[in-house]
């Protein structure tokens, strides 16, 4: 079997091996000792309920996915005793990572609210290697000194570290369209609630390529088309609205090429 016919089966081997390569990620609780330590009136005491679900949420978010193992420490404090003394951002990171490889885990998320800018932190490590996979930081909405959309933010944005940290993509399975034509609509992919998708959300679609290097055939994506999630219909399937490039990829499907698609970042 070479190598293109591989790359033509992908899609049924993502599907049959999706819950076999599940990843071990532990969940610290949400550090928001910067505003606790401000929360004497109405408001902040508000922000500071809001921003503790922020853990739960972030627990959900990667329990109900198969292609997670969820170690939840949330109840545990990640700072203790003579830990309070040593803040530096190198020495907590490289607790954590210790911490990781006590618990088995592959990954690590910690999150914290930053007083400086009023925004969240989120952070991604790499047990093995021992170092930050990936982060991201999204500013807070405010009003009238209230935090709001907390929740919208927070999954978009554990959303997008999965598609930068884990290269997570969705096999496109066929077209949604009712007629077959010129040009496709709409399409079937292989993601769904389960995974938090929310409708409107931009995906990129891509084909793999092969490129001849020398001896070798190496694959590369080749981006061929844009769109947004238009309809949930279960755990594991919705229905992609394609925006771009519809007439490459009716043809791409009518010569049965594998497609996928990842979040837009």
């Amino acid at each position: 079997m070479n190598l293109r016919h591989i790359l033509s089966l992908l899609p049924i081997l993502f599907l049959s091996f999706y819950s076999d390569a599940q990843k071990r990620i532990l969940v610290y609780k949400t550090d928001i000792s910067e505003l606790e330590a401000k929360a004497i009136d109405n408001a902040n005491m508000i922000n500071v309920q809001n921003l503790k679900n922020i853990t739960d949420q972030i627990v959900q978010f990667y329990a109900n996915d198969d292609q997670f193992t969820v170690i939840d420490r949330a109840n545990l404090n990640l700072i203790q005793g003579e830990l309070e003394l040593q803040k530096k951002e190198q020495f907590m990171d490289g607790y954590i990572v210790e911490q990781g490889k006590q618990e088995g885990a592959d990954y690590i998320l910690s999150s914290k609210y930053l007083k400086s800018d009023k925004s969240i932190l989120i952070k991604i490590f790499d047990v093995a290697k021992g170092t930050v996979r990936c982060e991201r930081t999204q500013k807070l909405n405010t009003a009238l000194g209230l935090i709001t959309n907390v929740r919208t933010m927070v999954t978009k944005m554990l959303s997008e570290l999965n598609a930068t940290c884990f290269e997570i993509t969705y096999p496109i399975l066929r077209s949604a369209d009712k007629k077959a034509g010129k040009k496709t609509k709409s399409v079937l992919v292989a993601v769904g609630s389960n995974q938090k998708i929310k409708r409107g959300y931009s995906f990129e679609i891509y084909q793999n390529i092969l490129e001849q290097v020398g001896d070798q055939e190496i694959a590369r994506k080749e981006v061929v088309g844009e769109g947004s999630i238009e309809e949930i219909q279960d755990q594991n399937f919705s229905i992609l609205k394609i925006e771009k490039g519809g007439e490459q990829i009716a043809q791409l499907l009518a010569q049965k090429a594998a497609l996928f698609c990842a979040l837009k970042q």
